[in-house]
């Protein structure tokens, strides 16, 4: 999967960020040095990557999905709403791992060249206003069905740099994932930052009634 990823990660001036490997899966992170942009202002900046995920043993097809990086708070935040595609590898003959070859690479493109659109979206989301961020807070860890633990380390992430609108709340998620002690439970709250950016505001305004 690696192998197959490096040309268009190479194209994208890429650079890894991180990596994991558990029983059952490799999780990859990368950012691309060309896609740098801000969401509130210009000293607050976001540069694009991607999470790579793949099992070996079964238990999920290859994924590509979107991730942003924000570099003031080091926060990252996994966009699953833009997956481009599940990726089934081949079985190991030389027309199937072509194909596998030229998935990976067009599902990079194809991610990448979505980073506009992705910052437009966190854009809009500073346009949603929160009146009682403690509540939604509160809404959110009964949602997504987090611990305490969790629920008290996005109050302080919040409490640290309050921003009072749904972005500011998908941020003190996302930071709370900084102190998880798995890679498994940090990553969990970087989807769920990621499923709030791209919750319809409807939704998330009733957290907040």
């Amino acid at each position: 999967m690696l192998y197959c990823s490096l040309n268009e990660l190479q194209a994208h001036e890429a650079e890894f960020e991180d990596c994991f490997l558990s029983e059952t899966e490799m999780n990859l992170k990368v950012k691309s040095l060309q896609l740098r942009d801000f969401v509130r202002h210009k000293d607050d900046r976001i540069i694009g990557g991607l999470l790579l995920t793949n099992s070996e043993t079964g238990h999920r097809a290859l994924r590509v999905e979107p991730r942003v990086f924000r570099v003031r708070c080091t926060n990252g935040m996994v966009i699953e709403e833009f997956l481009t595609r599940q990726i089934h590898l081949g079985n190991g003959n030389d027309e199937g791992d072509e194909m596998v070859y030229l998935s990976i690479r067009r599902s990079i493109k194809e991610l990448f060249g979505r980073f506009g659109e992705i910052i437009e979206i966190l854009r809009e989301t500073t346009e949603i206003k929160v009146k009682n961020a403690t509540k939604v807070i509160n809404n959110v860890v009964e949602h997504y069905r987090l611990s305490e633990t969790q629920k008290e380390n996005i109050l302080i992430a919040f409490g640290a740099e309050p921003e009072e609108d749904k972005y500011g709340i998908a941020n003190a998620v996302t930071q709370a994932a900084q102190r998880e002690e798995t890679w498994e439970k940090s990553l969990e709250l970087e989807r769920i930052g990621g499923k709030l950016v791209t919750l319809s505001p409807e939704t998330f305004k009733t957290w907040d009634e």
